[in-house]
């Protein structure tokens, strides 16, 4: 595991993250812990461990590591989704079949989210953990975790540099979901590489990926 600060002593005015940060988080294959300066001292031992989800596989990958760290502090694991309000190609105000169809799809999809999070939950009952589900909408992801992160108190946030959109572009290393809570979040960020490897330990999460392999080794 690799721990920095978001920003080294010359950059700590600038917003953002600095250049060492994004240097470590490009080459590294482990789990980088990024503190913020801003972040209060966090109780010892952890109180709340926060793991955003997206129903990826590579969101899910940190859950083994989330779960350790957990036990460890005898903390509360905090699963969180957002589900995004879908967006209608329109270029006129949409119709009035227009909105009943995206209320439509609004709900099935918040239906789908908790049915997620309580799968997970209920895979993960074995740790024996506290554990609390939360599925939120927001028109912004990325606003809408920082905020529900801050507004929980967490003392650490785990999650995969990757979610979803590595499906689709794999030559960057973290996400625009992962790089707005690194950069606008003043909770300690535990972030692990979107690499799936094989052969590491396993821990089953929802109904279609039986086994979901660790990622990362703390």
């Amino acid at each position: 595991m690799v721990v920095l600060g978001r920003r080294g002593r010359q950059e700590a005015g600038r917003p953002g993250m600095g250049a060492t940060v994004h240097k470590v988080l490009m080459q590294t294959p482990a789990p980088v812990l990024l503190v913020p300066v801003e972040a209060p001292l966090p109780a010892a031992p952890y109180r709340r461990v926060v793991v955003p989800l997206d129903g990826s596989r590579w969101a899910e990958s940190v859950l083994p590591l989330a779960v350790r760290l957990a036990k460890a502090s005898e903390a509360e694991l905090l699963l969180v989704h957002v589900v995004p309000t879908p967006e209608m190609i329109e270029a006129r105000p949409l119709e009035v079949e227009d909105k009943k169809l995206q209320q439509a799809l609004i709900e099935r999809n918040e239906q789908a989210a908790r049915s997620y999070l309580d799968r997970t939950k209920s895979n993960l009952s074995a740790s024996g953990l506290r554990m609390r589900t939360i599925s939120i909408r927001g028109e912004d992801v990325r606003e809408v975790l920082c905020d529900l992160i801050q507004r929980e108190r967490a003392d650490i946030a785990v999650l995969s540099a990757r979610g979803h959109s590595h499906r689709h572009v794999s030559d960057v290393p973290y996400g625009t979901v992962a790089s707005y809570l690194m950069t606008h979040c003043n909770v300690p960020m535990l972030v692990t590489p979107a690499t799936i490897r094989s052969g590491k330990a396993q821990i089953a999460v929802g109904h279609n990926c039986l086994r979901l392999p660790l990622a990362a080794q703390a």
